[in-house]
């Protein structure tokens, strides 16, 4: 189901701030290792997980001290059973991340900013009121990034929105000052 080393490498190389012009999977080394005096920017919290199964969805917690308005970073990375060479599609096991803020906003993870996710259905796709959201289907990394972090405790969902080959190991590192 995957290479556990892969998936922490991934979440180490992906838990920084990486800039618009260079996209979710270069490294920016100053904010992906904690620097001594470099306070504002750690890890909050790491995990290595076993893996969900096809409609399962595993919870985390974190909070947002009284520092707040800080960025943070939530990171979700897997690696992916290799496809068919005739597949259409290379995703085999698609997972899904959502952030849920202290104000009770959901953020998908890699989604356009306005997507909706609705914890009453079992799906991340099915937004309120039953229209569909805009969520990554192809991408074994995903990200939310809180540009003004609210004080307060976040709930992290990842959800096995299809998962053909499972569980689906996975790694979430959540990063930033807290």
């Amino acid at each position: 189901a995957g290479d556990p080393r892969a998936q922490s490498y991934s979440r180490r190389r992906v838990g920084g701030a990486p800039t618009v012009e260079q996209g979710v999977g270069r490294v920016v080394l100053e904010r992906s290792l904690f620097v001594s005096g470099a306070a504002e920017s750690r890890p909050i919290r790491a995990e290595q997980h076993p893996g969900v199964d096809d409609g399962e969805s595993a919870r985390f917690c974190f909070t947002v001290g009284a520092a707040g308005g800080v960025l943070v970073s939530v990171a979700l990375a897997w690696t992916d059973p290799v496809a068919a060479s005739v597949s259409a599609k290379q995703l085999v096991n698609d997972l899904d991340l959502a952030v849920r803020s202290p104000d009770g906003n959901w953020t998908l993870g890699n989604a356009s900013p306005g997507a909706t996710y609705s914890p009453r259905r079992a799906d991340p796709r099915a937004a309120a009121g039953g229209a569909v959201a805009v969520v990554d289907q192809v991408n074994t990394i995903e990200r939310v990034v809180l540009q003004q972090a609210l004080v307060g405790t976040y709930m992290v969902i990842v959800h096995g929105a299809w998962v053909a080959d499972g569980p689906q190991p996975f790694a979430l590192v959540v990063h930033g000052a807290g």
